[in-house]
């Protein structure tokens, strides 16, 4: 009996001891950091290190990854918008709704009503048919999303499935013949010329517009308030409006309200078949939008949710660690309130009217999706979290993730209509190019206008001097079939420094140059590959190597690659010491070329050979995504970071150094200096290399002459 009562003592302790460590922990909000005045972190982050302080920062890429982190309960709390716990609820990511950031004390933080005038005979949604619609158009995120812009048309429309027509053409098509006349401006897609062949298309969208024929973001009648103005001018017969907007046009509530406007020649047109007053008390609404949300991990809610409220209520009392972390939280002046009782994801948007129904809006059949080709588990992972961000925010068709082994396996599934999207280094486009028969659909296109540089670089005390001199000299290259070796290889049969008589090319190459690393290379040849040692010079950085180390008398290497790994760039010991001033670039005769050939470092490629719409489609749905989450996003923090680390990796599916994705390689350059792309050169490399003696003879007769 003893022993157990020594046993219970013993356990107790450590239970007294585990609660009291865990009381003593520090609580852990992630924080996002915004742009400009929104950057927060490291003026407030620091204050909350007070040894007083019950909260520590950590820091996360976006409010997805803050997600993640408190799931893999490496932080405890955050700051999340409805779409991003739409996402959690998707991705079965756990949390629960502590608090709720409000700037008013309405129970939303805005909903949608659809306004008819009086006069219209609309006395039901079925009336609505054949009648004018003013919608506020498209690009008005993030005053309204874009899923609920578009969920009156999503409601009452019957839909179009033509397959001949990409889902926005059915979507745009469905409306068009449903009403007499719309105006639904803004930009339909990203493309310019694509958006105006498609307002060509379908004009009765836009008749009803103040300029019909440029229908977009200057329109009197595009916007929030741009559709209120569209029905109240005469235009339109149906408004799809704000409830808060709605209320400051006709008077409501103090506001900018027109001239003229008569509240009582318009009503509220119900989801249940009725027409209520424009003032009513409890009005009728199609779709609310919930705020924003404190949500922490299901242990430790209920602390939380206390510990957050008490910000709000003791502003006088503040420590300067406690009002550090209430400006965390807040960003534009929100009050903090309590969710009662506190809430899983689920429920607390099922509280919202239409929210989740919006977004569960089912499709065409069979499904249209973008299917992205991943190489690996982490590629993967970002790619579906990228999915669910992707269909909050309204972007079609869906993504889907496709994981394959390596690159060469996404090229076949590419190739074979399994996948339709892969991205692609340039040291792959010649394979993806000629052995399987893709093409570019985009470019990413780097902040700093970098591009893939290919040149010869040699140290700065070598003799070689031109192209000519490379002959006999000892050279490395990053890969085999990569786009510096395929450079070299077209530059010296330009200048009809080859052997013609000699195939394969590498063979041709071997037998011009006295020795060579060309990795990925497979062969008995005495010259090629005898400088590779143990894949130290693989890739940029081991032709770069080879070159350092002595192995070699040129590289052919991306010229960025110098300032890399040269002047303290990098920390690897081969590199410490090396200055950049100790190499050389080779720059030609013509025009003083110093690089020869460029290319963007990533390419979304597809097959060659899918049709008009769906590559319409493809562009459509990849540059929505870089809209939405590239660089120039229009939200305080990011919800999915696409170009940066992903779960503490670099250049997971994107490159961490895009700015943007593009159809044109040189949006930001003057081509006239630029080397050719590298596109054109695999397009003039024969696709057989084929022994060709006669003119072989025929140099070397010529050559025969001179001397003589």
């Amino acid at each position: 009996m003893w022993k157990y009562q020594q046993l219970f003592i013993l356990l107790s302790g450590v239970l007294i001891l585990f609660v009291c460590s865990s009381s003593a922990r520090k609580f852990r909000i992630c924080i996002v950091d915004g742009r400009g005045i929104f950057k927060t972190s490291g003026k407030f982050c620091p204050l909350l290190e007070a040894k007083e302080s019950q909260i520590e920062c950590v820091l996360g890429i976006d409010r997805l990854d803050c997600l993640r982190k408190i799931s893999k309960e490496i932080a405890d709390f955050s700051v999340f918008t409805p779409e991003d716990l739409l996402a959690a609820l998707n991705l079965h990511a756990e949390v629960l709704i502590t608090n709720e950031l409000k700037y008013n004390e309405d129970n939303f933080e805005y909903e949608l009503v659809a306004v008819v005038n009086k006069f219209s005979n609309i006395s039901n949604i079925y009336d609505v048919g054949k009648k004018r619609l003013c919608l506020p158009g498209y690009g008005v995120e993030p005053e309204i999303s874009k899923v609920l812009a578009n969920y009156f048309e999503a409601t009452v429309v019957p839909p179009s499935c033509d397959p001949n027509l990409s889902l926005l053409e059915n979507r745009l098509k469905a409306s068009d013949e449903y009403f007499e006349a719309l105006c639904k401006a803004g930009p339909w897609v990203s493309d310019s010329k694509q958006d105006r062949l498609l307002k060509q298309k379908f004009p009765n969208m836009c008749s009803l517009c103040d300029d019909p024929y440029n229908c977009n973001q200057h329109d009197k009648y595009w916007g929030r308030r741009g559709s209120l103005y569209c029905l109240t001018d005469g235009r339109g017969e149906i408004s799809w409006a704000r409830l808060d907007d709605v209320h400051s046009h006709f008077g409501v509530v103090p506001g900018d309200t027109p001239k003229g406007v008569e509240i009582e020649n318009y009503m509220l047109l119900c989801r249940d078949g009725t027409l209520m007053p424009i003032n009513s008390t409890n009005p009728c609404v199609w779709v609310s939008k919930p705020w924003s949300v404190v949500a922490s991990r299901r242990t430790s809610a209920s602390r939380i949710q206390e510990f957050v409220a008490s910000l709000s209520q003791n502003t006088g009392t503040r420590s300067p660690w406690q009002t550090a972390l209430f400006n965390l939280i807040e960003t534009l002046n929100y009050d903090i309130k309590n969710v009662d009782p506190i809430m899983s994801v689920d429920t607390y948007l099922s509280k919202a009217p239409g929210f989740l129904s919006a977004h569960s809006f089912s499709g065409c059949h069979p499904p249209r999706t973008l299917r992205i080709c991943t190489t690996s588990n982490i590629e993967n992972a970002k790619c579906n979290w990228l999915r669910e961000a992707a269909a909050v925010s309204g972007v079609e068709p869906d993504i889907d993730c496709i994981k394959a082994n390596n690159k060469t396996h996404c090229f076949k599934a590419v190739k074979e209509n399994f996948a339709d999207v892969v991205f692609v280094h340039p040291d792959l486009q010649f394979t993806a190019t000629r052995d399987y028969d893709l093409k570019t659909l985009l470019y990413e296109t780097s902040r700093n206008n970098d591009l893939y540089m290919t040149g010869a670089v040699v140290h700065a005390s070598s003799d070689i001097k031109d192209l000519n001199d490379l002959q006999g000299k000892r050279a490395c290259f990053p890969s085999y079939n990569g786009i510096a070796y395929n450079t070299i290889l077209h530059e010296l049969r330009t200048h009809n420094l080859l052997d013609n008589s000699i195939c394969p090319y590498e063979e041709s190459l071997g037998h011009y140059f006295g020795s060579t690393c060309i990795p990925g290379l497979n062969t008995n040849s005495k010259n090629l590959n005898q400088l590779c040692d143990r894949n130290l010079y693989d890739g940029e950085k081991g032709a770069f190597r080879c070159l350092a180390e002595n192995k070699a008398d040129v590289a052919f290497i991306d010229l960025k690659t110098i300032q890399n790994y040269t002047d303290g760039m990098s920390q690897e010991k081969w590199a410490e010491n090396l200055k950049s001033k100790d190499f050389r670039v080779l720059c030609f005769n013509d025009n003083n070329k110093c690089s020869l050939s460029t290319m963007s470092y990533s390419q979304a490629m597809v097959r060659h050979n899918i049709t008009r719409m769906f590559e319409h489609e493809s562009l459509n749905t990849l540059t929505l995504i870089d809209r939405y989450f590239g660089r120039n996003n229009r939200t305080i923090t990011p919800a999915l970071v696409l170009y940066g680390p992903y779960d503490g990796q670099h250049n997971i599916l994107f490159s961490d150094n895009t700015e943007r994705l593009n159809t044109n390689l040189y949006y930001k350059h003057n081509m006239q200096v630029l080397p050719i792309n590298y596109t054109e050169i695999i397009r003039n490399i024969p696709k057989v290399c084929e022994p060709n003696t006669s003119n072989y003879l025929s140099n070397n007769f010529y050559l025969l002459v001179i001397v003589c």
